[in-house]
């Protein structure tokens, strides 16, 4: 008995307030570090021999030519900068916008990294020293000279960190909702923002397409179980008001003979 008392106290001692105190100030010290290592930068975004092919399209549009593409590149990341470009209408709004994303990239990162917890039934540590590891690795992420540096580039590596990690967070709550909580609507909805994600990832930076496969293959698990799938999108349809409700009505018709739960 003495035992299992003395574990429980430590384990209080180790998510009592002080430590809770402690992980919020070193939150608190991780992104104002991450912030002091952006704003001191010049504003001015860095270009090389590859900036041409991504903002040639916006400076075209605002010639009064048309929207295309340049050199191959897909227009995703091009669109972004004439967007930017139109609202601000400076350069410097390119360097701005990029850095919020990477400083949200880590926050998103802390909340998959929270929520991976779910995977865990009997974790050694508690959920501050956990919570600790996590800030651990968006310092990591964060503070490095590599991350800041692509997020002064005119080059899709700028946002492609925030798009990544808003994908892990997808993928990692569809997972939870699918295979440990049998969530039918919130399994549906994840996939389906994770599908999104994916495709976007892939779209801003093809070299991304077979991380963008390997993330969408949990996916597949759901058209196992087709009548599954349709009853929880009937009911997302249902909930979301969307007019494709009859649409999955008919097909849970068409798949539901010869299928099982």
């Amino acid at each position: 008995m003495i035992a299992p008392l003395a574990s429980n106290q430590s384990s209080h001692l180790r998510t009592g307030p002080l430590w809770r105190a402690c992980s919020w100030t070193a939150l608190a010290l991780v992104f104002v570090w991450a912030v002091w290592q952006r704003i001191r930068l010049p504003l001015d975004p860095i270009a090389d021999p590859d900036t041409w092919g991504y903002l040639s399209p916006a400076l075209r549009k605002f010639t009064g030519g048309g929207f295309g593409h340049t050199n191959g590149r897909n227009f995703v990341y091009p669109a972004f900068l004439f967007l930017l470009l139109r609202v601000f209408g400076s350069f410097c709004a390119i360097t701005t916008a990029q850095d919020f994303l990477g400083l949200l990239a880590g926050a998103v990162f802390l909340l998959t990294w929270k929520r991976a917890r779910v995977f865990v039934p009997n974790p050694r540590i508690g959920r501050v020293g956990h919570d600790l590891l996590g800030l651990g690795g968006a310092a990591v992420f964060l503070l490095q000279w590599q991350t800041v540096t692509f997020e002064q580039e005119i080059r899709p590596e700028g946002i492609c960190a925030f798009v990544l990690s808003v994908t892990l967070y997808f993928l990692i709550q569809f997972l939870a909702c699918f295979f440990l909580e049998h969530r039918r609507i919130a399994s549906v909805a994840y996939g389906i923002a994770l599908s999104f994600t994916a495709i976007f990832l892939a779209s801003i930076k093809p070299s991304f397409a077979l991380a963008s496969l390997f993330v969408l293959s949990p996916i597949v698990t759901l058209f196992g179980r087709s009548r599954w799938w349709l009853d929880g999108w009937k009911r997302f349809c249902f909930l979301s008001g969307s007019p494709l409700v009859p649409l999955s009505f008919r097909c849970r018709n068409t798949f539901s003979a010869g299928t099982t739960k």
